[in-house]
Order: C-alpha cells, then structure tokens, then sequence
C-alpha cells in the first residue's frame, strides 16, 4: 500500500503544478507574441 500512496501523492502534486504552471504558460505567450497596443487577433491556425 506505500507505493500506491507515494504513487498518488506524486500524481497529486504533478497535477497541481501542471494546473498552475499551464495556465501561466499560456497568458505568458500571449503576452510575448502580440505587440504592444495591437488588439488580440482570433485564433488564426
């Protein structure tokens, strides 16, 4: 049973950094890739 807890502890924490790091990721590249002052395009892929 100790590995299937460690298991889930590692799960556990793994997806709350991916839940908070994802998210900061993303305004973060929005951020780079549209100039200053330039309106937010639509998604164009």
């Amino acid at each position: 049973i100790f590995p299937f807890t460690r298991l889930v502890h590692v799960w556990s924490g793994f997806g709350a950094a991916a839940y908070i790091m994802r998210p900061y990721q993303v305004v973060r590249a929005r951020r780079l890739n549209v100039p200053a002052g330039q309106t937010q395009a639509p998604n164009s892929r």
